[in-house]
């Protein structure tokens, strides 16, 4: 016990009765019991011990969760000689116990009385017998009391004003990732749109148009005059855009679920890089690779995998030729958390922030000859293999595609 382990001697008593025995046989120097107890209460207990004369002058604590002026007179009126509030911390009983019994042993120096004290609180008469010194130490406790109240009270406050702050940044994040939710909705609506589209409208002029880019290949194998030869050369340039616009939309289409095998993701992105190395040899740009060896294998749909670098790298490669700013395109795999992670970036302009937020967004582009669906088509891919994808400004300019794969496929979310 506490009391024990600073040297006191304690008896323990188990109710109200119990205790009053035990006092009448050890007479201790003090008596510190609590207030609501079986069979006999400390009001009486206390009451009862201050009417022997063998007791009498024995000090008496009364431990109590009762905190009203009416309790404290009820203890006065039984000749409690001090209280404690609960709940209480050890080293606050502690110091109470010391400083009764110090007064015990070097005496009060107060004027003792034997003339009852009379006191009424809400109709009800109550006579104090307890001396001056006992109702000088009880409003010494009182005080101890209520500056030790105040001091909890200031930091329950301060505990509040805490919690407030950070139920505001709670609420601000909320409020941002609503925002976001609500922005991604919007986003998957208008994929799920796109694909609707797809698989009636534009499917049915997917064929008209490739004719117009085999007829345009074939006028432009005969003997033109120079003004012919452009014209046919801007209906070959243009059909050729139309059909790459229906073949990205076609892939929304609800058909494009991903036919799963194993795969390396390490080769898909060496080879398609290659590929883009060797047709953009002109460009005077420089594709980097940075792939991090013996990456297991993914259960993903190759076809659509290798689309989807395919585009990454082209939006890189536009994003440095229109700008005239960079030259470099790193390819980068790594894996962390279970995850395969392909990086694709580059080291042109960038983007602002507010072209980062609508990125992915169908139809969406800053070119004038940008169909706006390349990224979303990425974006679809991913995540019908339950992955994620984002764009990222790079700390030393240019944007940076971070895609992440599950090694073990989840299941598979609409686009």
């Amino acid at each position: 016990m506490l009391l024990e382990s600073e040297g006191y001697e304690v008896e323990v008593a188990t109710d109200g009765e119990d205790a009053r025995d035990k006092v009448a046989e050890f007479l201790p120097d003090l008596v510190i019991s609590d207030v609501v107890m079986p069979r006999m209460s400390g009001f009486e207990l206390c009451r009862h011990l201050k009417a022997q004369t063998r007791t009498a002058s024995i000090p008496v604590v009364l431990l109590t969760a009762l905190d009203s002026a009416q309790d404290l007179l009820r203890g006065l009126e039984a000749g409690a000689d001090n209280f404690i509030r609960k709940p209480y911390d050890e080293d606050y009983l502690l110091s109470r116990v010391r400083r009764i019994l110090s007064n015990l042993d070097g005496g009060s120096g107060l004027e003792q009385s034997d003339n009852p004290l009379h006191a009424a609180l809400t109709g009800h008469k109550l006579d104090l017998t307890a001396d001056k010194a006992q109702i000088v130490e009880l409003l010494l406790s009182m005080v101890e009391d209520l500056s030790r109240t105040n001091e909890e009270l200031a930091r329950a406050n301060r505990e509040i004003d805490e919690s407030r702050g950070q139920v505001a940044e709670y609420t601000a994040n909320l409020e941002k990732m609503v925002q976001e939710r609500t922005e991604a909705l919007v986003r998957a609506e208008k994929v799920s749109i796109t694909g609707e589209l797809a698989s009636g409208v534009v499917a049915e002029l997917a064929t008209p148009i490739r004719s117009m880019v085999q007829f345009a290949e074939l006028l432009g194998a005969r003997d033109l005059d120079e003004d012919a030869r452009s014209y046919v050369e801007g209906i070959a340039r243009a059909a050729s855009h139309c059909l790459t616009i229906t073949e990205e939309m076609l892939a929304f289409g609800h058909g494009s679920n991903p036919r799963r095998s194993s795969l390396d993701l390490n080769e898909i992105a060496e080879t398609t890089a290659r590929f883009h190395a060797s047709e953009w040899r002109d460009d005077r740009l420089e594709l980097r690779l940075d792939l991090t060896p013996s990456l297991p294998p993914l259960q993903a749909d190759p076809r659509q995998i290798r689309s989807m670098v395919s585009n990454l790298l082209a939006n890189a490669r536009e994003a440095i030729l229109e700008s005239g700013h960079g030259g470099l395109i790193t390819v980068s795999t790594s894996q962390a958390g279970g995850k395969a992670i392909l990086t694709i970036e580059d080291d042109g302009p960038g983007m602002p922030p507010e072209v980062l937020r609508q990125a992915f967004e169908p139809f969406y582009s800053t070119r004038p000859q940008g169909s706006g669906m390349g990224l979303s088509l990425c974006q679809a891919i991913v995540h019908r293999h339950g992955g994620t994808i984002r764009l990222e400004p790079r700390p030393a300019g240019g944007t940076r595609a971070v895609v992440e794969l599950s090694f073990v496929p989840r299941s598979e979310s609409p686009a």
